[in-house]
């Protein structure tokens, strides 16, 4: 059986874009809108946008927190 769920409103989708295009996580998304985490994920896709992969972020992550200490040494 198939379960159904509520379209999605202009002003979800538009929330959902804002949440993608900051970086945010799936997890944080489903949260804010109150929408099932794979549905965030497959809705964001069909938008054109979908979410950054975890290994991608993380490693951005360490990109950054590494820049910013080597900034501090050569200070």
């Amino acid at each position: 059986m198939k379960v159904r769920t509520q379209p999605w409103s202009d002003d979800e989708l538009k929330r959902l874009g804002a949440i993608v295009a900051a970086g945010g996580s799936p997890v944080r998304a489903a949260a804010a809108l109150n929408r099932k985490i794979i549905g965030c994920q497959a809705q964001a896709r069909k938008m054109g946008m979908p979410f950054q992969l975890l290994s991608v972020r993380r490693r951005t992550i360490k990109e950054k927190c590494a820049a910013a200490e080597r900034e501090l040494a050569g200070n």
